[in-house]
């Protein structure tokens, strides 16, 4: 018996022998393109177990950046009792423990994405106060102290919302891209 990691190049046996099992129903999450994206959403996670070249079981297993699920754990009628499901279970368990420890990449949360365009906007802020009595008078453009700080306000606000649209923008784009979870 071998385990070993599923391919996409696998999905023809995947799927006879999930057809073949009791009550299993396919979706349409299940066509090549939907499996290929969710091996591609969580690389190393999904295991099969081949017997002289024939696919007696698969774990097709995931996560959501907080938990680990299962899907199409299955076992060839003439194979089950045997461990099969058990060990593929065990490896996608270990899998996904592992990356956990690694801290796995969802996107960033709102709060998150709030907090890194406060900072940069206030250090965007004190330099843009700082360009306007340094860099302004060597053109020639004098500012009252009153409207520096209104200018700076102005682009200030203005530079908050466009870097948290920006931000929340590049996320959306990788959770489409990648399957992550937003948060």
């Amino acid at each position: 018996m071998q385990y070993r990691i599923i391919d996409i190049s696998d999905y023809e046996g995947l799927i006879s022998l999930w057809l073949d099992g009791e009550g299993v129903t396919l979706r349409d999450a299940d066509s090549v393109e939907g499996i290929e994206k969710y091996l591609r959403c969580n690389p190393g996670l999904s295991f099969l177990s081949e017997e002289s070249g024939n696919i007696v079981g698969t774990a097709l297993s995931g996560h959501d950046g907080r938990r680990g699920y299962n899907q199409h754990l299955a076992v060839a009628a003439n194979q089950r009792e045997s461990g099969i499901g058990a060990a593929q279970l065990s490896l996608t368990k270990t899998q996904t423990r592992n990356l956990r420890r690694k801290k796995l990449d969802v996107g960033q949360s709102h709060k998150m994405s709030a907090i890194e365009s406060t900072v940069s906007v206030i250090a965007g802020y004190a330099l843009n106060v700082i360009v306007q009595f340094l860099v302004y008078p060597m053109f020639g453009i004098e500012v009252p102290l009153e409207s520096a700080f209104v200018i700076a306000f102005l682009i200030t606000t203005i530079a908050f919302a466009k870097n948290y649209g920006v931000r929340r923008l590049f996320n959306f784009i990788h959770v489409k891209t990648f399957g992550a979870t937003r948060t």
